[in-house]
Formats: C-alpha cells, sequence, structure tokens
C-alpha cells in the first residue's frame, strides 16, 4: 500500500501537477481581458486541464492517506486541511460545470429577461484619458434598479443580490452605442455594443461576408514626452467606424452624432 501512494502523494508530484495548472492558467489569461471566474470555465473546458486537476486532486488523496498511515490521528490537522481543499477544488469544478449562467446586456428602459432597467448609475468619467499604452481601469462602482411584478430591486457590483434565487451583480459597465448596418438592402449589424477606450469592438456575424470595426474616437491626441496622449470625452462620444468585405474597405468613418453613412 506505501508503494502505491508514495508517488502520487509525494510533495514533488503535488508541486508539478500545481505548476502545471498554474501554467494553463497563466497562458489562457494573457490570451484576453478576462474575469478570474471566466478563465477557469474556458480551462474546465480543457480536456487536458480537467485531467491535470484531476490527478491533482488525487495525488492530494494519496497524500492524505499516507499521512494517516504514517502518523494517525497524530496528523488529523493535516489531514484535515487536505481534506478541505480537496472538498473546496471539487466543490469550484461541480459549481463551474452545473450552474447556469445567464449574461444580460443592458441598458436603462429595456426588458430583461429577469425585469425592467429602470435605473443604471455608475462612478464613470466624463473624460478618459489614456497615456502611452495604458488601459485606464474600468467603472468600479454601478448601481442598478430592477423591477420585477411591480417590485423594485437593486443590483451592484458588490455585494451581490439574490432574486429569486438567483445570484445577480453587475459584471461591468460600459459605453453601449445602438448600431445597425445595412449594405445593399441587407441589415448586416443590429445591436448595441460594450465599448471602452481605447479598445475597440469586431463583430462578424456568422454567415456574414462582413465585418464590422467600431471604437470610440478621441477628441484630442497630443504628446507627452514620448507618449501619445488620447483624451476622449465620454458625455458626447464620438466613434470610428469601418466595415469590411473580407480585405474590402466598405465604410470608414467617423461619427461624432446619430448619423446615416453610405458608400457606393
Amino acid at each position: 500500500m506505501k508503494r502505491i501512494i508514495r508517488y502520487p502523494g509525494s510533495t514533488l508530484f503535488i508541486l508539478t501537477c500545481t505548476f502545471v495548472l498554474l501554467s494553463f492558467y497563466y497562458v489562457n489569461s494573457i490570451k484576453g481581458e478576462k474575469q478570474f471566474e471566466d478563465n477557469l470555465r474556458v480551462l474546465f473546458a480543457d480536456p487536458l486541464f480537467v485531467f491535470t486537476y484531476s490527478v491533482l486532486l488525487l495525488g492530494l488523496f494519496f497524500r492524505m492517506v499516507k499521512l494517516f498511515i504514517k502518523g494517525g490521528f497524530k496528523k488529523s490537522g493535516s489531514i484535515l486541511m487536505i481534506a478541505g481543499f480537496i472538498i473546496f477544488a471539487l466543490g469550484v469544478y461541480l459549481s463551474l460545470k452545473t450552474r447556469t449562467i445567464l449574461d444580460i446586456r443592458a441598458r436603462e428602459g429595456d426588458n430583461t429577461p429577469i425585469g425592467i432597467v429602470s435605473s443604471i448609475k455608475s462612478d464613470m468619467p466624463d473624460r478618459i484619458i489614456v497615456i502611452g499604452k495604458e488601459r485606464p481601469p474600468l467603472p468600479s462602482k454601478a448601481e442598478a434598479e430592477i423591477k420585477i411584478n411591480g417590485q423594485k430591486h437593486k443590483i451592484r457590483i458588490y455585494p451581490f443580490s439574490i432574486i429569486r434565487g438567483s445570484v445577480v451583480f453587475i459584471s461591468g459597465v460600459n459605453i453601449s452605442p445602438s448600431v445597425e448596418v445595412i449594405h445593399d438592402k441587407e441589415r448586416i449589424v443590429s445591436d448595441f455594443l460594450m465599448l471602452y477606450p481605447p479598445r475597440d469592438v469586431r463583430i462578424n456575424q456568422h454567415g456574414s461576408p462582413y465585418t464590422l470595426f467600431i471604437s470610440i474616437y478621441p477628441e484630442r491626441t497630443y504628446k507627452k514626452g514620448r507618449l501619445d496622449v488620447r483624451e476622449y470625452n465620454i458625455t458626447q462620444p464620438a466613434f470610428t467606424i469601418s466595415l469590411k468585405e473580407g480585405n474590402r474597405v466598405l465604410i470608414e468613418e467617423v461619427l461624432k452624432q446619430r448619423t446615416t453613412i453610405s458608400k457606393n
């Protein structure tokens, strides 16, 4: 029995599995700006990550048995700590795999699956200044009021709200212009976007040869030493819009208000 659990329960084995899992997470996290939970959800869809995760838990279980064989109840503190971690790790996996998640994009007045959004407040500034390649922080405070069957409920970024047995919270606040693109009487895009400077959004609807690029246009640009500085007006934003069919540019304009543009 000791030989069976010697290697899976060894410190080197557990540290190796932990290093591999952390490497998985690091590589996945640098691919995009995802939250911790989103990264985990993507990783748990990877069979290789799930296999390594399972092997680590198995190694921890063998480690726990090994401690019990060596020290019996004298090692109860270490055994309980490992058992607690195994239960926690299994809970994380089961929670992410069994929960139902509904991601809702909404603005004031929208009728969403959970209710009508009557108001939204946040600490988004009126102007955003971007220096060099830095990324300004997203608003950290936001509150929305939702009407459900005549009753008002408030949801925030934190703390979470419990509505009808579901955890509801605001995951982020962005600038959300409505966009509708019609080309040759074909509606290519009809949506509202989630924008925040300096990043842009690319939309390519399934089966469509058209790709729409849209970003917030800086109201003012200047130099600060060697760095480029861009200043964005958030209360009255302008937008850069580019519509492409493959590599061919169909539309490329700067919109400073509600505008209809066309290009033959």
